[in-house]
């Protein structure tokens, strides 16, 4: 996958994009980078690969997103037989 498509994926996740804020506020970035820089954008790739190799390796990971339940009412009748 793409470094620019897989990270526009993970920002969906809140969880990354925590995980995003406590790297910059940690200075892992680097001191003085501006966001967006070749440098930045560098860091921020490697950050998502270690996210996504973290995440593989734990079988109870599931994004926020996936994890709404759906009420019984909202399913069709043909589902609840």
């Amino acid at each position: 996958m793409q470094a620019a498509v897989r990270l526009s994926l993970l920002r969906s996740d809140p969880d990354f994009e925590k995980y995003l804020d406590t790297l910059r506020r940690a200075g892992w970035f680097g001191e003085g980078e501006i966001a967006g820089s070749q440098r930045w954008k560098a860091r921020e790739e490697e950050a998502a690969q270690a996210w996504v190799k973290l995440r593989a390796a734990s079988d109870s990971y599931v994004p926020r997103r996936f994890m709404q339940r759906r009420r019984f009412s909202d399913c069709p009748l043909d589902l609840l037989l």
